[in-house]
């Protein structure tokens, strides 16, 4: 999402006759876009604030982002910071910079409007597979999460804007493009004439602009039937889903306050792989959560072994301010959240090697990267179930879609593979 926005803001102050600087150094506008879905990401937008400013005290400091709109006060600690932007407002980043150099917002306030903001023209990085965000804030509200008080309510591209951008996004040359959100399965809750992510990636796969659509992150419970068939019997929806488990005991699933349990979560895994068992699954899963005892970590832990899936994407549990859970009692001690972490982060490469032994010698469709792998200078293939393959290849490959075999693992565990 904010890689998407970042790219966003660029595409915009571009179309508004600002030219990328090559250094910090020679920029006369430094914008920051911040993180705080942890405490540790906070933190670390603070030094890139402080880092820039160092480097260059007489550019024109600007910080928007999730960590500006929360805790503004600590943004505005830092010396040489010249504005922070509220998240509706940072749309309008390029145009007041063209108004004398001004900007409209002087304070962040948290988002309150309820309707879609998005860019005018479309977004524009240096990804060869393209982000289009159809979806932002949140109404969950988990024990844990900031993110809603940080987006506002959710809100949704209308359908026929999702369809445009796709359109528009396939003649610039993508042959990928990955829906992203906040709460992304509650896309179309919000519209006037209420409607559902799967009736929206039906309507896209009915058009013939943009070969590939990947889903980002979606809730167990809104990743529904009619999602898993057509990512079965459609080439245009990749087998691809990043599921949010966070923890796999029922009792810290219920003070986390999420709406499923391990039995529901365990039959949608089962269903994926039987549908299609080429599928890859990540899951997301938060370590050391207040009250979180050793027997509720194992009771994860060997939940998620039992599982058939591909990899995990591992968070310490980081207190928020401003969160139900940030005043629980029973907090897990520093150095215990960091030995499960390092648990999980073990059974996330057995389990990728698992997937990767099981798909080795099959054929998928790919798309190659316009990026060469810098250690070896082979290419990069990314396919639809998300493997990362290199492969020989000449650069009249780059940004087309092919038929890639994984072969072999070199000695840093990175597959290898060929074109057919």
């Amino acid at each position: 999402m904010n890689r998407y926005e970042s790219d966003g803001i660029a595409t915009e102050l571009e179309h508004n006759g600002f030219v990328k600087a090559r250094t910090i150094n020679d920029a006369q506008v430094c914008i920051i876009n911040t993180c705080c879905v942890t405490s540790k990401a906070g933190m670390q937008s603070r030094q890139a604030i402080k880092k820039i400013v160092n480097s260059n005290p007489s550019a024109n400091i600007i910080v928007t982002g999730c960590h500006a709109q929360i805790e503004p006060e600590q943004i505005r600690a830092i010396d040489n910071v010249n504005k922070i932007v509220s998240h509706k407002d940072k749309f309008k980043i390029a145009s007041d910079l063209g108004k004398h150099n001004n900007l409209t917002s002087k304070e962040s306030k948290i988002c309150s409007d309820t309707t879609f903001q998005s860019f005018k023209h479309v977004v524009k990085g240096e990804m060869t597979r393209a982000y289009l965000k159809i979806q932002d804030g949140c109404n969950s509200y988990c024990s844990y999460c900031i993110i809603p008080y940080a987006r506002g309510k959710s809100r949704s591209m209308p359908a026929k804007e999702v369809i445009t951008n796709l359109k528009s996004l396939y003649l610039m040359g993508f042959k990928e493009a990955i829906l992203t959100g906040i709460h992304l399965g509650a896309w179309g809750l919000d519209l006037k004439n209420r409607s559902w992510l799967s009736r929206l990636l039906h309507q896209i796969a009915e058009h013939k602009n943009m070969p590939r659509i990947r889903i980002s992150s979606i809730e167990p419970n809104e990743l529904t039937d009619e999602i898993i068939e057509l990512a079965e019997n459609s080439d245009k929806l990749c087998d691809h889903f990043h599921i949010p488990l966070q923890s796999g005991d029922d009792d810290i699933l219920k003070s986390m306050e999420r709406p499923y349990n391990t039995d529901f979560f365990q039959d949608l895994i089962k269903k994926i792989n039987q549908q299609i068992p080429r599928a890859s699954i990540g899951l997301d899963v938060i370590a050391g959560f207040p009250g979180e005892t050793e027997k509720h970590f194992e009771n994860t832990f060997s939940f998620i072994n039992n599982l058939e899936i591909s990899y995990l994407h591992v968070f310490p549990y980081s207190p928020r301010k401003g969160t139900k859970a940030y005043n629980f009692s029973k907090k897990v001690n520093n150095r215990e959240v960091k030995i499960r972490c390092c648990k999980l982060r073990e059974l996330s490469c057995k389990k990728r090697t698992i997937f990767e032994k099981r798909v080795m010698n099959k054929k998928f469709k790919a798309i190659i990267q316009t990026k060469r792998d810098k250690r070896t200078n082979l290419l990069k293939a990314t396919t639809s179930n998300y493997l990362s393959i290199l492969i020989n290849g000449n650069d009249d490959l780059k940004g087309k879609l092919v038929y890639v075999t994984p072969e072999k693992r070199d000695d840093n565990n990175i597959l290898h593979g060929i074109v057919n």
